[in-house]
């Protein structure tokens, strides 16, 4: 996968793409930017090489919450929106957004399905028309 990377994460991506913490996955960091980044692209690396058939791999939750970021503790987790997210990083989502007039929780409707159920997602909207 090293070779969808741009050239200065590709010796990091080939050592050390992904570390696990607590039984989930999270993608390795270089310069507080995910080395899996393709900022070229505009994506995820694991998410180009699973779209062409080179890897059968889902990116980790973590990711693809991003820039909501979820929060595990013993007794609850919490969602929250990261403050030190990169906005050049989401670019093209702020811009496709901003243009067609989709919120944050429509753009992550497939992520925060995947992770909470589809109950939840509902839930979500149903409290978000609370706050428009």
């Amino acid at each position: 996968l090293s070779f969808l990377c741009d050239d200065r994460e590709r010796q990091i991506v080939e050592q050390q793409p992904l570390v696990k913490a607590n039984g989930e996955f999270y993608t390795t960091l270089h310069k507080n930017k995910c080395v899996l980044c393709n900022m070229e692209k505009g994506t995820c690396v694991l998410k180009i090489a699973k779209e062409h058939k080179i890897a059968d791999v889902d990116i980790p939750l973590s990711c693809h919450l991003y820039p909501i970021v979820l929060d595990t503790h013993e007794d609850f987790d919490y969602l929250f929106l990261e403050n030190l997210f990169d906005k050049d990083y989401c670019i093209h989502a702020y811009k496709r957004g901003e243009r067609e007039g989709i919120y944050l929780i429509d753009f992550l409707k497939d992520a925060l399905i995947r992770g909470f159920g589809e109950d939840f997602y509902i839930k979500l909207k149903t409290i978000q028309k609370d706050f428009l």
